[in-house]
């Protein structure tokens, strides 16, 4: 193992307390996150270039060990000032520490978005102008009926409570989808139904977690003086 210096030396930001930035019941997150980066050897004595855009290129994709999606980072500092090659890759390994700001979205979350997408088989959501939500079928309410003709859902109890293009509505977040293209919220209509599935899933693994075993009583050995006593007796009779 060799080392280099990282040269384009920076400051270290000062550290700052994150707890009242973000809500407890908002999607975006701030948290503090350190990974090791490979950089090319073009990088030698500009190790911050090079994690830069490493960092840039992670921006807007949903990255599934930081639980969301990275919307900024900040405070890029290097662990040591110098970076490590291994063996014979010719990369060069740096311990990065950094803070991010995440949309976190977690399930059975309500979040509202505006329709930007009809059909009779999905809705679409754009959610915060950004990000997309797809509700299929079954997820929307047996109420809904799609009408083909004017590219809506009307309410079979009320023709006034309608879907259509712009209309702002409340949902419940599933799960992120990501599947090699670009990702996507899982939404439902069914707030309720959401909300009983997710607290369903925590009860069944908190029931499966293995209980504490109960420690063995140990039954007291009988003394020598009560055993002499049996035999006296036994001998009496």
């Amino acid at each position: 193992m060799s080392v280099v210096a990282a040269g384009g030396g920076r400051k270290r930001a000062r550290s700052e307390s994150v707890s009242s930035v973000v809500g407890k019941d908002s999607p975006f997150r701030l948290m503090k996150f350190e990974a090791t980066m490979s950089l090319p050897p073009a990088y030698i004595g500009n190790a911050f270039q090079g994690i830069s855009e490493l960092l840039n290129a992670r921006l807007l994709k949903y990255d599934e060990r930081l639980g969301g999606v990275m919307l900024s980072y900040s405070g890029v500092r290097l662990e040591q000032p110098h970076g490590c090659v291994f063996n014979e890759v010719p990369e060069l390994q740096f311990r990065v520490r950094s803070r991010a700001l995440l949309f976190s979205a977690s399930a059975g979350m309500r979040l509202q978005g505006t329709v930007n997408q009809i059909t009779a088989g999905h809705i679409m959501l754009l959610v915060y102008g950004a990000f997309q939500v797809s509700i299929d079928r079954e997820h929307i309410p047996e109420k809904y009926t799609y009408s083909s003709s004017l590219e809506r859902y009307v309410s079979s109890n009320d023709d006034d409570e309608i879907i259509e293009l712009g209309t702002l509505v409340e949902f419940a977040v599933i799960r992120f989808r990501d599947e090699g293209g670009p990702w996507f919220i899982e939404g439902s209509l069914l707030l309720d139904g959401v909300s009983s599935a997710v607290s369903s899933n925590i009860e069944a693994s908190t029931e499966s977690t293995p209980s504490k075993k109960k420690k063995k009583h140990k039954t007291p050995k009988k003394s020598k003086s009560t055993e002499k006593k049996k035999k006296k007796s036994k001998k009496a009779k």
